[in-house]
């Protein structure tokens, strides 16, 4: 038998095996109490084994995760499952808008130009006379600063043993989201406090905290950049203590003031960042002549999965739950291109380690992790944020 024939004699028995199914499950689905409400026996599951096997997909329900959710019905339990086992988790985007960068130290540095050399006309020097300087360029260091977490969770041998939840696998997923949870919480909200101690360990400069002195009351935020640290950025006060924006046509302006304090070469790839009940309030508030709100909303296909994607004044909108809401003394807006603005710093060597400790105490299974993890300013001219600051 050739390949072809092969092929062929594989499909018919594919074919014939899908039909056994669907027949099967239509024997079953018949069998059950009909819907109370419309009269019509429940709808059979709907197996797609021929699709499956053409989809090159190694694994079932990987496959069935890509169909359409209307009458899918594994797609159905598959979400149930989901839900059912795990809590609801922060949506952490901004860990993917920001940069990342391998480093080989925990000692990161890097030089950064802060001022170009300069260049002025001039004509023939028919007098011969001394030619006077220009300045020439100048640069600052700007260093990284790391921190470490862990996770130690303990389960006996028991609840690891049971059939019908994958305990083990389930734990170590929900680890790997906790580690993103909380290094996305040190990426905006670290103070940049700590000794580096077990007592006392470090915190990274957090974009809307020690990035823009939120100890101090922004103050060093507040200056221009060519006086601002290199490893401040910029933030934009809204002319009122507990609000954005005295009203609508105040909001609208500090959000075009804000979006003008970051350059032009960052404007094309920049982004809000900013909390549900922010994006609630400004779509409300934010709108043009004939009452229509100045946001865009659509929906688009992106690797398989249809996601809806905000705009505002041709930017994206990121979401998250962790950003400040608007009030008294908060910086609840981000805005910049957080990829060139601001790096996540990862050990080249290894950032993570695992250990399984079957043997401290008996009839249970430690399950400790570690991960070290660094951020620094890249760009302090590339992000901006409003703050509510009268």
């Amino acid at each position: 038998m050739n390949t072809e024939q092969l092929i062929i004699a594989m499909d018919a028995k594919i074919t014939d095996l899908e039909s056994q199914v669907q027949a099967q499950a239509k024997d079953t689905g018949a069998s059950k109490l009909a819907n109370i409400e419309g009269g019509k026996a429940e709808k059979p599951t709907e197996f797609k084994i021929k699709d499956w096997i053409e989809s090159g997909q190694k694994d079932y329900g990987s496959f069935v995760k890509g169909l359409p959710l209307d009458g899918n019905a594994a797609l159905f339990e598959a979400e149930l499952n989901v839900t059912v086992l795990e809590q609801s988790i922060v949506n952490n985007a901004v860990l993917s808008a920001i940069g990342s960068r391998g480093t080989d130290n925990l000692d990161y540095r890097r030089t950064t130009l802060t001022q170009r050399p300069e260049a002025l006309l001039t004509a023939e020097n028919v007098s011969f006379t001394p030619i006077a300087e220009t300045d020439a360029a100048d640069y600052a260091t700007i260093a990284g600063r790391f921190t470490k977490m862990f996770a130690f969770p303990r389960l006996t041998n028991e609840v690891l043993a049971q059939a019908d939840v994958a305990v083990q696998a389930n734990l170590l997923k929900l680890l790997s989201e906790q580690f993103s949870i909380t290094m996305q919480d040190q990426v905006l909200h670290g103070d940049g406090t700590g000794a580096g101690t077990k007592a006392d360990p470090n915190q990274l400069r957090g974009i809307v905290n020690a990035c823009i002195d939120r100890a101090n009351s922004y103050a060093a935020a507040l200056m221009p950049a060519a006086t601002r640290d290199r490893e401040t950025f910029a933030a934009l006060a809204s002319g009122s203590a507990n609000d954005i924006g005295a009203d609508s046509e105040a909001i609208q302006a500090n959000l075009y003031a804000l979006m003008l304090t970051v350059p032009e070469r960052s404007q094309a790839t920049a982004s809000f960042v900013m909390h549900q009940s922010t994006l609630s309030y400004l779509m409300q508030t934010l709108k043009d002549t004939q009452g229509r709100s100045l946001f865009d909303i659509e929906t688009i296909l992106q690797n398989g999965v249809w996601v809806r994607r905000i705009s505002l004044f041709g930017a994206n909108v990121i979401l998250n739950e962790t950003m400040d809401e608007i009030g008294t003394g908060n910086a609840p807006i981000i805005f910049g291109d957080l990829k060139a603005g601001y790096e996540l710093l990862m050990p080249n060597q290894g950032a993570t380690n695992m250990i399984q400790d079957p043997y401290t105490i008996p009839d249970t299974v430690g399950f400790y992790q570690d991960a070290i993890f660094g951020s620094t300013v890249a760009d302090h001219e590339a992000v901006a944020v409003l703050v509510c600051q009268a």
